[in-house]
């Protein structure tokens, strides 16, 4: 009985919404068909060449994918020179050193959920979803060549807009994956594709941030400049003042808290993000303003408890945090609240709005705790567990001082 028989075709009658449709292995024999489904290629017809078989060269991944489908189709040609079945061809290419990248990504997407990671869920189904979008899915470890990697870094900068370091970051993750899979032994060490690929470089990131001065007119406008007691406005200044004042806090952590996180002068608390106990000593500016948020807890009448609870800014609500997937949700859409009347009070103050956000909060008690010298105890501060966070954070600042004193120096030239 002849052999096995393979080709290429481009399934149309697949053709997912968003017009493109996938690139199969067909293997025939005795008059039957089967198909191989996991090359993840998927192309718009346009983009097909069904005389060559292959991606047109116009299309942005077309070396990338005609180097995968080149690789499976020689693995199914080689092994239907042996078989005596279309099924076992299809075996033989699955079987070929083609461990699982997606069942991998996909366990560990469970792992995160059962350890109510949800933070780094959503970031890792992020990475899934643009991987699957880039390069299809499934996927083997051995389909991340360099040249597909190149690809994936070519596709999020030009179909998804990511920046450098987004783009950077998300392969970041990927990477981790990979050495996780070595570690658990779901990949052997030769088979990281990482291997022989060559990271892009981070950009120089430009943090924007306010002087002391800067900060104490956004935090001394009252009810004469328009901003009125018990306002959105109000709270919002009282927010940023406890961001700045309490070493930086992520707004994430200054929404959710209450007066029980103020006890004496220190401000004692447990951050989203790493899960780490923080306790900094509050100046007396800050410990103003945090008991009298706390004074307006206490005076709350019932309605304003059933409604505000007992956060001292009045942005959640209560019970905002007893889900952890539906308080990052809501902190989501106060952030977006708050950078909007950040932006308000900052027109009333005089200062230029561009790129202001609570987190600039953070930024600004960096820059200004940088300057004692201390390195470790900033770091401390900002909650980095080692100092090499720290250094990069600071980095964009550092640049900026030397620019500074440069321009100084050579003020006569």
């Amino acid at each position: 009985m002849a052999a096995p028989s393979v080709s290429l075709v481009h399934r149309t009658s697949k053709t997912r919404p968003n017009g493109e449709a996938p690139v199969w292995i067909r293997v025939t024999h005795a008059r039957r068909s089967r198909f191989y489904t996991g090359t993840g290629v998927e192309v718009k017809p346009a983009d097909w060449n069904d005389v060559k078989k292959k991606v047109r060269g116009g299309h942005a991944l077309s070396t990338a994918f005609n180097a995968t489908l080149s690789d499976l189709l020689n693995r199914a040609q080689t092994a239907a020179l042996s078989a005596d079945s279309a099924e076992a061809v299809i075996a033989a290419i699955d079987g070929a050193g083609a461990a699982s990248l997606s069942d991998f990504f996909d366990r560990y997407l469970e792992r995160l959920a059962r350890g109510a990671q949800v933070w780094e869920g959503k970031k890792y189904r992020t990475l899934r979803r643009k991987l699957s979008d880039a390069l299809g899915w499934p996927l083997t470890w051995g389909a991340l060549t360099p040249d597909r990697l190149d690809a994936f870094a070519a596709y999020m900068r030009t179909e998804e807009g990511n920046g450098t370091n987004t783009v950077r970051k998300e392969l970041e993750r990927l990477r981790r994956l990979a050495r996780l899979a070595i570690r658990e032994g779901d990949l052997e060490p030769g088979g990281d594709p990482f291997l022989r690929f060559k990271m892009p470089k981070s950009a120089p990131v430009s943090r924007r941030r306010l002087s002391p001065g800067d900060v104490q007119r956004l935090l001394a406008l009252g009810p004469a400049d328009g901003v009125a007691d018990g306002t959105r406005l109000a709270a919002t200044r009282d927010l940023f003042a406890l961001q700045y004042y309490g070493a930086g806090v992520r707004i994430s952590d200054a929404l959710r808290l209450t007066p029980e996180n103020v006890a004496g002068d220190r401000l004692t608390y447990t951050m989203m993000k790493t899960e780490h106990a923080q306790s900094v000593r509050l100046p007396p500016a800050a410990l103003r303003v945090a008991r009298r948020l706390a004074s307006g807890v206490e005076a709350r009448d019932a309605r304003g408890r059933a409604r505000y609870g007992r956060y001292l800014v009045p942005l959640l609500k209560p019970g905002d945090d007893a889900d952890p997937v539906g308080v990052r949700r809501r902190i989501a859409s106060a952030s977006t609240q708050v950078n909007k009347l950040l932006k308000e009070l900052a027109r009333l103050a005089g200062l230029d709005p561009t790129g202001l956000s609570s987190h600039v909060a953070r930024h600004s008690f960096a820059d200004f705790a940088r300057q004692s010298g201390d390195l470790y105890a900033v770091s401390k501060a900002l909650g980095h567990t080692d100092l090499k966070t720290t250094q990069a954070y600071l980095s964009s600042f550092d640049r900026d001082a030397v620019d500074s004193l440069t321009d100084s120096l050579w003020t006569d030239e």
